[in-house]
């Protein structure tokens, strides 16, 4: 008999800063994983074949999203195609695959949704096999339901496909502190420190000298002082880790019926393991210093890893791998045939990453976004900020003329996503919900609003999108002439509203615009989309679409004629992701090389080519390699690489500070450690590793956020509202600031306007590294409009006391008050 099942993996980590804080963990099934956060709520991704997502039975989703209905969990399990949860009242709740009953709701019927498991309470922990799940009450008793063909429900019947419902203890196993599952073989960790196991038995899985099915509880050999068990492995507490139950196949070694001792390995405090597989299984193991990783095939020599930095904990499957970091991001390797890796993407070849790298949104993977003239930001919360220029209520702020400082968005919680448009903002939450706020001129807001072309159909405060649900992604036109949104839903398929002047909508219709989301016809599979006055779609299979305006070859089809439906890219493959710029385009394509088509003057195409050319198939931008990521602003744009570093080129001028910039790509000086780019309008956003947000370009409305109108000839951070210290995206404080960056000081003030005159009286704190410096202090004032202040403010000044490093006071500075 030979087991093809995954081993359900779940570890987590103390979260002692809340009093009443859930321990976050993961886990692992055969092509879906869960997450468990610290308020109670759980994420998914990876295969929804059988509903085991909990999100109505999507095809697949390369990003993690709440399932819906859940909430107060405090522990997570993950069969092979069924998922548990045990909530904060000791109730298990179930979905996903049902075939042999293994949901324990009494019924052989797959669901696409939690439904509670009768007859269980007090439950503390649980686990999955491939078709069977249990449970570890408070009493110690374990409990167990679904499929029992090699005796894993320990109830001391076994054979053939006798399956079990209601739910039902283990017959004599008390004093239970943990358990496992595999794939028909059941596990627990008694309060002694020794292990038992029952279930199928072929290759010495149980580990009692055997290769005999048990129906019952039987001990594994020679273990004692474990701490803890992850089906076939163990972990003692003198941190070795003891392994049995090996395949004879495909160059594993004989089977060994007995635990062994992993060769090398020593103060281990974590471990992760998989059940064996005809292509082999695999461990992994954490050591006391939390940066040393391990991970082999059964029964080989253990292999140390690269760092990825500092670890809690490991979980291993045959074709996957996730390590928990102590930032309590997630990192995933291995095959992503389904998006078990969780990083947005689906490549055309199985296995997408080789190293670990980051699962999308498993922290709130902080984000930025740029409109024409203000900026959005994510925080690792989940709460969205924005500044720059309000006019038209794009900030969510209730329509004021501008915000120099980051502000938080009220109304939003659970964001995952923010997009900006040229006057307006687009976010969505972790339940696949779009909002929106901001300018409505062409109804892009969405909300089914009637456009009058006036004030009136504008949003200063987030509205939902009523029209369209289940959503992974969106885009939103940041050009001139782009007022169109596309949402992509987790089935595959696009939904567009907005402008319409050229068949932006891809209905097959032009001129009449939609305030409503409606699909774009013919489009499925689709896995990135961008949005301009002309729009693109990647599908699964890395082909590009497009349709919308043409007049520069935007479209890349060869001709300058618009499209109002969706037609092939020629000649395009192997692209993992498309920016739509202002009439032109860019693909990123899977071997990190980048292609342009559409106008190419001033520079915008990177060709070397400053004139009014237009290039209408696509061209390699040439010099760049490794590209994560394109991002464009009105005349520039900027290319992430896998190192953190990010090349520009383009007619930006202001949007890249004093930086230089030109008609071929070319690195930004003194810029690494980047995790994200945005551009808009002649703005530039660098998203930093350590979560502070770099800005550079124009900031004539504020789009800078460092709390000033000022120009400044360099990128510089933003600010927090409370004017004492940075903006930090991350969920834990940046432990050091590139002192280039910073601002020269921070000022607290008091006092106020009268119809007549300002009085502010201000307390200045300056950086030890500042002594002796001079600098001009920005002060800034909104004053009622028609107000007789506003009138005079043409003779507005100010006095600057002593500086403190200074025998006398600098010369009054300039005082500008708009």
């Amino acid at each position: 008999r030979t087991n093809r099942y995954w081993l359900i993996l779940a570890w987590g980590w103390a979260c002692c800063a809340l009093a009443h804080a859930v321990t976050p963990m993961v886990s692992l099934g055969q092509a879906h994983g869960l997450a468990l956060r610290s308020d109670g709520t759980v994420l998914a991704w990876g295969s929804d074949t059988y509903g085991q997502l909990g999100l109505g039975r999507a095809l697949m989703l390369p990003v993690p999203v709440k399932v819906a209905g859940l909430a107060g969990v405090k522990a997570i399990a993950v069969g092979h195609d069924h998922s548990l949860a045990v909530r904060q009242d000791g109730s298990v709740w179930a979905w996903g695959a049902n075939g042999k009953g293994q949901l324990g709701d009494g019924t052989a019927l797959d669901r696409s949704r939690p439904v509670q498991v009768p007859g269980v309470s007090s439950a503390v922990m649980a686990c999955g096999g491939s078709q069977h799940s249990a449970v570890l009450r408070q009493d110690g008793s374990v409990w167990t339901w679904g499929t029992n063909t090699g005796g894993q429900l320990g109830n001391g019947i076994a054979g053939g496909e006798w399956w079990s419902t209601p739910p039902a203890p283990v017959v004599g196993l008390t004093n239970a502190t943990s358990i496992a599952c595999a794939g028909e073989q059941t596990f627990a960790l008694l309060r002694d420190g020794t292990v038992r196991a029952w279930g199928a038995n072929p290759s010495g899985q149980l580990g009692d000298g055997s290769t005999t099915d048990r129906a019952l509880p039987v001990p594994v050999t020679g273990l004692t002082q474990v701490i803890a068990i992850n089906g076939a492995a163990a972990l003692k507490q003198d941190g070795t880790v003891w392994e049995w139950g090996f395949e004879t196949c495909c160059g594993q070694p004989s089977p060994h019926l007995v635990p062994v001792q992993s060769a090398g390995i020593r103060g281990a405090v974590a471990l992760g393991a998989s059940v064996a597989t005809i292509f082999g299984s695999r461990l992994g193991a954490i050591t006391t210093d939390g940066t040393t990783w391990w991970e082999w095939n059964r029964g080989l020599p253990p292999v140390a890893q690269a760092p990825v930095g500092t670890l809690t904990a490991v979980a291993a499957a045959p074709y996957n791998t996730l390590l928990l970091k102590a930032d309590r991001t997630v990192l995933a390797s291995g095959m992503n045939n389904l998006g078990q890796l969780g990083n947005g993407t689906v490549p055309a070849n199985f296995w997408d990453q080789s190293a670990p790298t980051p699962v999308a949104g498993l922290n709130n993977i902080v984000a930025v976004g740029m409109g024409m003239t203000h900026a959005l930001a994510l925080d690792a919360s989940g709460n969205v900020w924005a500044w720059g220029n309000d006019t038209f209520g794009q900030v969510g702020r209730g329509g004021t003329l501008s915000s120099t400082l980051p502000v938080v968005v009220p109304g939003l919680r659970d964001i995952v996503q923010v997009a900006a448009s040229w006057d307006s903002s687009l976010v969505v939450d972790t339940g696949g919900n779009m909002w929106t706020w901001g300018k409505n001129y062409y109804g892009q807001l969405g909300d089914g609003t009637s456009s009058d072309g006036g004030a009136n159909s504008n949003r200063s405060s987030p509205v939902r999108i009523a029209g369209v649900q289940d959503v992974q992604l969106v885009a939103v036109g940041a050009g001139t002439y782009a007022p169109t949104a596309l949402a992509l839903k987790r089935d595959g398929t696009v939904w567009a509203w907005g402008n319409n002047s050229e068949g932006q909508l891809g209905n097959g219709t032009t001129g009449q615009l939609s305030s409503v989301p409606a699909p774009v016809s013919g489009l499925t599979n689709v896995t990135g989309i961008a949005s301009s006055a002309h729009q693109l779609a990647v599908k699964r299979d890395g082909t590009v679409w497009a349709w919308g305006a043409n007049s520069n070859g935007e479209l890349g089809l060869g001709t300058t004629i618009a499209s109002a439906v969706p037609k092939q890219v020629p000649g395009l493959g192997q692209v993992k992701s498309v920016t739509a710029a202002e009439r032109s385009s860019f693909a990123v394509l899977a071997d990190g090389s980048v292609l342009a088509w559409g106008w190419g003057s001033e520079d915008r195409l990177g060709d070397g080519n400053w004139g009014d050319l237009r290039q209408l198939t696509p061209k390699s931008v040439p010099g760049l390699t490794a590209v994560v990521e394109v991002a464009t602003g009105t005349k520039h744009a900027l290319a992430r690489r896998t190192d953190g570093s990010v090349w520009a080129w383009g007619a930006g001028g202001s949007a890249m500070g004093s930086l230089p910039f030109g008609s071929t790509p070319m690195p930004l000086p003194n810029v690494a450690s980047v995790q994200g780019v945005a551009a808009g309008g002649d703005v530039t956003a660098l998203l930093n590793t350590d979560g502070l947000l770099t800005m550079g370009g124009s900031n004539a409305l504020g789009q800078l956020g460092d709390g000033t109108f000022a120009q400044h000839p360099d990128f510089v951070l933003a600010v927090n509202p409370g004017l004492s210290g940075y903006l930090n995206l991350a969920a834990t404080p940046s432990p050091k600031i590139n002192p280039s960056l910073q601002t020269p000081f921070f000022v607290a003030s008091t006092g106020g306007i009268t119809e007549s005159s300002a009085s502010v009286a201000t307390t200045t704190q300056f950086n030890p590294s500042d002594k002796g410096k001079s600098g001009a202090v920005y002060i800034t004032a909104s004053v009622p409009a028609g107000s007789s202040l506003a009138q005079s403010a043409k003779s507005a000044s100010a006095a600057i006391g002593p500086h403190p490093n200074k025998a006398a006071a600098a010369t009054p500075d300039a005082f500008t008050l708009l």
